[in-house]
């Protein structure tokens, strides 16, 4: 045994738990670990045969895989009990203490550092080992699920055949995987980092992992490297890498004028609904990013529930999208005639008003809007009563940034969209807060106001609105 193969005490409870680890610790100071045996040692793990004495006459066996990463600096332990708990009860943990004191009360050997460093150096021409003809190993293809955009993945148990291709293999689950003790003999490269990925997806009733989400993308991106990596039947070729494709809108008029709206990809691939987005092409067996032109996660999951839009109803709905989102890629079903409105320089616009707060409470404020050409728009918020205002920074997405800019407005002439000189409006504003104004707020209120900053030497409201 190497004597880099420590286990902590810490290591000991967190994979056991306090419960197991605090009763564990008890039966292992009472001298309850009958027999423990080194049944199996590798570079990296160590598997354990032992028995611990229960209550009255029992006896428990226990068989235990402890794993240690490439640096020996993190420790998994998978013991199962023939006790009522079978997975890393207070026996486990009893042994594993066995374990970890008898490996300190060894001598400590001298290291031969020749050896040592002429062995690295050796490890670097050695290529990873490939698996044997004929063995098993572990395979993963991607299923359709009930949801649009989401996708099942089953782990299959397969060998390659005398005859060429792969045989039909049989099932296994992720709790196979993470605790069964024959998992190491058809692990391959990236299996056991991909398992620990799978483990934190969400799953079916069955247990069936579900591709979604932040960690599905993650997972699948995986288990393209594997090149074990199927669409729904492993006869197929392997799945591989593709390139960025452009995620397309495409309002359908069906037979009854109704309009639908329908997502494509070039090549009939298939949007799966990951974070960020991917798709994937069966006919090339491709899979790939996917360009949703600035969406989130969220923003593409709400499309996908677009209804049918009636015929009566498509002019409307084509409007109130135009103006009420001009920042969406998503075109209108009728085509909306609009005017644009560029580097027009905006007037500031103020109106002085005031407002019973409270019986007690009279405020003087005023509203801020900007005059582009004659067409009057509100001010936009301001984040926490900074001029930096709606002005796009780096750390906004594009769509925001396009969201933050441009304004659509209805008017006798139509449809007009108006680009907004964001540099312009900020410095207007600050003006008003470096006069000693701030953003006012109350409820029930839709306008940008603003109302004079009462400061901590006292200088009165009179006094700011005098000045200004």
């Amino acid at each position: 045994m190497t004597d880099q193969k420590k286990i902590l005490s810490s290591d000991i409870r967190y994979e056991c738990g306090d419960s197991a680890y605090t009763r564990g610790l008890s039966y292992y100071q009472s001298g309850m670990v009958s027999k423990m045996d080194v049944a199996e040692e590798g570079d990296r793990h160590v598997q354990l045969k032992s028995s611990v004495k229960g209550s009255g006459n029992s006896h428990y066996q226990q068989n235990i895989k402890v794993t240690w990463n490439d640096t020996f600096n993190n420790v998994e332990i998978f013991g199962h009990c023939s006790c009522p708990m079978h997975f890393n009860c207070k026996h486990v943990a009893a042994v594993c203490l066995k374990y970890r004191n008898d490996m300190t009360d060894r001598p400590i050997k001298t290291a031969n550092h020749a050896s040592s460093w002429l062995g690295w150096l050796e490890t670097l021409n050695k290529q990873t080992s490939a698996k044997s003809p004929y063995q098993d190993f572990l395979a993963y293809t991607l299923l359709p699920a009930s949801k649009k955009g989401e996708f099942n993945l089953d782990l299959i148990i397969t060998r390659e055949k005398k005859t060429g291709g792969l045989s039909k293999g049989r099932k296994t689950t992720v709790n196979n995987l993470r605790y069964g003790y024959a998992s190491n003999t058809y692990f391959q490269e990236g299996d056991e980092e991909l398992i620990r990925l799978i483990t934190a997806l969400p799953s079916t009733y069955e247990g069936i992992p579900i591709i979604n989400g932040a960690t599905g993308y993650l997972v699948l991106a995986q288990a393209v490297k594997t090149g074990r990596f199927f669409y729904q039947s492993l006869d197929e070729s392997a799945i591989r890498s593709g390139e960025l494709r452009d995620l397309n809108f495409e309002w359908l008029m069906q037979e009854n004028g109704d309009f639908q709206l329908v997502l494509t990809i070039d090549h009939d691939a298939i949007l799966i609904l990951t974070e960020p987005p991917m798709y994937l092409d069966p006919a090339n067996g491709l899979i790939g990013p996917l360009n949703v032109h600035g969406l989130d996660f969220q923003q593409l999951q709400k499309i996908l529930t677009i209804p049918r839009i009636p015929d009566e109803a498509a002019e409307e709905f084509s409007e109130r999208l135009t103006v009420q989102h001009p920042e969406l890629p998503l075109p209108p079903p009728r085509r909306i005639e609009i005017i644009e409105l560029r580097g027009q320089t905006p007037r500031p616009k103020l109106l002085l008003f005031g407002t019973q707060l409270t019986t007690s409470n009279y405020v003087h404020a005023m509203t801020v809007s900007f005059d582009y050409a004659g067409h009057v728009l509100a001010a936009r918020p301001l984040e926490k009563n900074k001029a930096q205002s709606f002005y796009p920074t780096k750390d906004k997405t594009s769509v925001e940034a396009e969201r933050l800019i441009w304004e659509v407005i209805k008017t006798e002439q139509g449809l007009l969209r108006i680009k907004r000189d964001a540099a312009a409006e900020s410095e207007a504003i600050q003006r008003l807060i470096d006069q000693g104004f701030r953003l006012m707020d109350w409820p029930g209120n839709t306008e940008f106001a603003m109302t004079a900053q009462v400061e901590a030497s006292g200088a009165s409201e009179a006094v700011r609105w005098g000045a200004f």
